[in-house]
């Protein structure tokens, strides 16, 4: 079981920059986690909590006064756009990334930083890193790659959450991530919170609103969801079409056969075919 403090180490040993076809790509290095109020501009600005207006002075770091929008006015209880407002708006960008399954996720409002998340961080805060100047964050292979951003960038796309409240919405660049577009009632903050599929041969599908098997290559692949059935992935016009076969009773799909042996079973793969007994 890695602790915190166990993956911040295992990843600040590992930081290394490799050029694969022309292509250069490094790992990010662990954020700390200081929060300090600090200005970066002249002038009234929105703090990180989007609830709090910091007012200023030129080349001064420390604020001259802060002013909580909540208590101050409670009918404009949000910082948005250097001021109070009655709208959260699009202040988003410093919420508090939470774990909701172990595994990476990139960041859901900037393509620079992802977090690291462990079984112990789950319902928490997990390891939050961020990618060297000019790199950004793929999740398709788990590292931080050179390049430029484009607003229709296939690598790396935000999730706005400014105009969507209780409304679920695709990670375009990976649909194995999703995230859920909320209103914090007691921080009154605006709130992205991440999802990941249980298998990276799963797409979330808004359709369906849950997260389903897609064929990527020829072959045959466990069903994420019930150890008794597999997928047969075949190509026909340039696309996969995928067929869900079950094994026979009492057998299980172990990525290769059907077998009486569950050892290679995800623990959801087994409760789903526990379910159907």
């Amino acid at each position: 079981m890695l602790t915190k403090s166990v993956i911040c180490s295992v990843l600040l040993s590992s930081l290394f920059v490799v050029s694969i076809n022309a292509q250069i790509y490094a790992n990010g290095t662990v954020l700390s986690d200081d929060g300090i109020i600090a200005c970066t501009r002249t002038g009234p600005q929105c703090d990180d909590d989007c609830v709090t207006l910091l007012l200023c002075a030129a080349g001064v770091v420390d604020p001259l006064e802060t002013v909580d929008c909540r208590t101050s006015s409670p009918s404009t209880p949000y910082c948005n756009e250097n001021k109070c407002s009655r709208t959260p708006g699009a202040c988003s960008s410093a919420s508090t990334f939470r774990c909701t399954s172990p595994g990476i996720f990139p960041d859901p409002t900037n393509c620079s930083r992802y977090v690291s998340c462990d079984e112990n961080s789950v319902g928490g805060e997990g390891v939050a890193l961020e990618c060297a100047k000019g790199f950004f964050y793929n999740s398709e292979i788990n590292i931080c790659q050179m390049g430029r951003l484009t607003p229709h960038s296939k690598v790396c796309n935000t999730v706005d959450c400014s105009q969507k409240t209780n409304e679920v919405v695709v990670y375009r660049s990976n649909p194995t991530y999703y995230a859920f577009c909320f209103v914090d009632p007691e921080t009154s903050r605006r709130e992205t919170m991440m999802f990941k599929c249980d298998s990276n041969d799963e797409l979330y599908d808004p359709n369906q609103g849950e997260c389903v098997f897609e064929c990527k290559r020829p072959g045959h692949f466990q069903d994420p969801t019930n150890c008794y059935y597999y997928y047969v992935c075949s190509a026909s016009l340039g696309t996969f079409k995928a067929e869900r076969i079950k094994c026979p009773p009492n057998y299980y799909f172990d990525g290769e056969r059907c077998t009486t042996d569950s050892s290679k079973c995800s623990p959801e793969a087994i409760e789903g075919a526990e379910m159907e007994i």
